[in-house]
């Protein structure tokens, strides 16, 4: 079983719309909205947590946290790491997930 964990929802455009502050204390270096970052940081912090009680309790399970914060704050920080290709697949990619844009490939 894959527990996958929040994205940092602070960086997602429609949040960033919805919850648009005035003042740039509200947001990170990176643009993203703090707060929501913050919930999804804890709320992985207590998925985490759970899920690691659920491997002692039930051992003969495999039960993986999958981590998808971490590496999507990765590449917000670095995309050029990831090679210009990935980016492009990449932005296309979140944007059909985002925008509902039912295939991709003719974005």
């Amino acid at each position: 079983v894959v527990v996958p964990g929040e994205l940092p929802n602070g960086c997602v455009p429609i949040i960033l719309t919805l919850y648009a502050s005035k003042s740039r204390g509200d947001y990170d270096a990176r643009g993203c909205l703090k707060k929501q970052n913050a919930l999804a940081r804890y709320h992985n912090s207590a998925l985490f947590e759970a899920v690691s009680r659920l491997r002692h309790r039930y051992p003969w399970v495999k039960i993986v946290y999958a981590d998808y914060y971490k590496p999507v704050i990765d590449f917000i920080k670095k995309p050029s790491r990831f090679g210009e290709c990935v980016v492009n697949l990449a932005v296309r990619f979140i944007s059909a997930i985002l925008f509902g844009i039912s295939s991709f490939k003719n974005y």
